[in-house]
C-alpha cells in the first residue's frame, strides 16, 4: 500500500485544489503583466515626455518577466497548451496513444523536474555570492528561488497527467478535452 496517495485531479477536494491553484497562479501571472504594462507606460512616457525614463525599470521588467513566465507555466502544463506538433498522431490510436502520451508525459515531467533542481541550485549560487543587480541593487536569487518553487508545481502537474494517463485516460490534443 503506497504511503502517499496521488490526488485524483477529477474528484472532490483534489479538483478544488487544483482549480484554485491554477486561478491563484492566473491572478498572479495577471498581475504582473499589468505592472508590466504600467511600468512600460510611464518608462516610455517618461522618456519621451519628459526626457526621465523610470530609474530600474529594465531591471524590473527583466524580474517580472521571469516570474510571469514561470507563474503561468503551472497553468499551461496542467490544461495541457504548450506548443505540440501533431504530425504522427494518426498513426496512434487506442493503447499506442496512451502510451505516446505516457512517454510525452514522462519526458516532459522529467525536463521540468531538472529545470526545478536546476533554478534552485542557481538560487543557492546566487544566494551564496550575493548576486543584485546593478541599478537598483536587488537581490536576484529570491527570484530563481521562485522560479523553481513554480516550475516544482508544473512538474507535479505534470505527475498528475502521467497517473491520470496511467488510470487509462487518454487525452484529445485540445487542451482541456479527454477522448
Amino acid at each position: 500500500m503506497p504511503l502517499v496517495t496521488p490526488v485524483d485531479p477529477q474528484s472532490g477536494a483534489g479538483a478544488q485544489a487544483i482549480d484554485w491553484l491554477k486561478r491563484a497562479l492566473a491572478a498572479v501571472s495577471a498581475i504582473f503583466l499589468f505592472v508590466m504594462m504600467v511600468l512600460t507606460v510611464v518608462d516610455v512616457g517618461g522618456r519621451y515626455l519628459v526626457n526621465r525614463p523610470l530609474p530600474g525599470s529594465f531591471e524590473i521588467m527583466q524580474f517580472l518577466l521571469a516570474l510571469l513566465v514561470f507563474s503561468a507555466l503551472p497553468i499551461v502544463t496542467h490544461d495541457r497548451g504548450h506548443i505540440t506538433v501533431s504530425l504522427f498522431d494518426g498513426f496512434f490510436r487506442g493503447g499506442m496513444r496512451r502510451l505516446q502520451q505516457f512517454v510525452i508525459f514522462l519526458v516532459s515531467a522529467i525536463a521540468l523536474a531538472i529545470i526545478t533542481q536546476r533554478m534552485w541550485q542557481q538560487g543557492n549560487i546566487l544566494d551564496e555570492t550575493r548576486a543584485i543587480t546593478g541599478f537598483l541593487l536587488w537581490p536576484i536569487a529570491p527570484v530563481a528561488y521562485a522560479m523553481s518553487v513554480l516550475g516544482g508545481i508544473a512538474c507535479f502537474l505534470m505527475l498528475l497527467l502521467i497517473w491520470r494517463n496511467l488510470r487509462g485516460e487518454v487525452f484529445a490534443d485540445s487542451g482541456g478535452s479527454v477522448d
